[in-house]
């Protein structure tokens, strides 16, 4: 009965991905030596993401991989019902993230040359994997590589039933990043389901990038997402004290500091100092504020 389900289910897989016996001979992947600590591998193509989103924004759709068939087998038997039950509703809040997701498939392979015949024990001939597509990632939490594939995966939280749904599974490389599967993903989701409308995205510091907040404020989607705290570290001067009840940054000194206007290019608000301004005579925060005449702070419209 085992083998019988086995033959029926890489029937099933065959019918959606064509594994021929040449896409299966490949040579050995070997694992890297890089360690990122408690860090994600960064992107293979430094701005992917922005130009990916110029693609989006173009109208360009990813719809040619063989797991859309997949996809859209889960959108009809699974999301759909839920849907009809009103489990989800048509104005949905979502929250994307990603996880390592290890395949059960050896990463050296299987010899099909005779050099082991003849004594040779390490040779970089081509063998055969019977997972061919795995490879090499980080795993930023245990801080180890692991060997398969990165899992992106899109639900939705419904209070009433204190669970969280699955809307949308996506499977990558083991190597791509989590900033690029989120503008992906979220593309395929809306493509994938016109009738539901997503009000807000939740996701973590790996979507905080300048792009995505492009991509979510063209589609009017708000963004809920962890800021970046990479650099935290590296500023010169006093960071403001906060924000008071109406949003405006409260400067070093304990002043509320004087808007300036917004810069487009930078999607910032501009606050200067008000001492600078006239606003008041002194400030006891000069000495360890910014020399600039201008006493000009930024704040991202994300976050501060």
């Amino acid at each position: 009965m085992y083998i019988i389900r086995l033959l029926g289910y890489y029937d099933f897989i065959s019918r959606i991905i064509k594994l021929d016996e040449k896409t299966r001979v490949k040579h050995k992947k070997k694992k890297p030596r890089k360690k990122h600590g408690k860090n994600k591998m960064p992107p293979k193509h430094p701005g992917i993401v922005q130009k990916l989103v110029d693609r989006i924004l173009d109208g360009r759709i990813f719809s040619q991989r063989p797991e859309r068939l997949l996809q859209e087998i889960f959108a009809k038997v699974c999301v759909q019902p839920s849907i009809d039950l009103e489990l989800v509703p048509t104005t949905v809040s979502v929250s994307g993230d990603g996880t390592c997701v290890k395949t059960g498939a050896s990463p050296y392979g299987r010899r099909t040359c005779e050099c082991k015949k003849n004594g040779i024990y390490k040779c970089d001939c081509p063998r055969r994997f019977s997972d061919p597509n795995a490879t090499w990632g980080w795993d930023s939490h245990s801080e180890c590589y692991f060997y398969g594939y990165m899992g992106y995966f899109m639900s939705t939280y419904n209070s009433a039933e204190k669970l969280d749904l699955p809307l949308y599974l996506r499977f990558v490389d083991a190597k791509r990043h989590d900033s690029v599967s989120a503008v992906v993903a979220l593309a395929k989701f809306r493509d994938l389901y016109p009738d539901l409308t997503v009000d807000t995205f939740i996701s973590d510091s790996a979507s905080d990038n300048y792009a995505t907040y492009q991509l979510l404020d063209a589609w009017d989607i708000n963004a809920v997402i962890a800021l970046n705290e990479k650099n935290s570290g590296n500023s010169i001067y006093s960071k403001i004290l906060g924000l008071n009840d109406n949003g405006v940054p409260i400067c070093p000194g304990g002043r509320v500091m004087v808007y300036w206007g917004f810069c487009p290019d930078r999607c910032r608000i501009k606050w200067r100092c008000p001492r600078v301004c006239g606003k008041c005579d002194s400030c006891n925060a000069c000495g360890s504020c910014s020399p600039s005449m201008e006493g000009l702070s930024t704040l991202s419209q994300t976050g501060i």
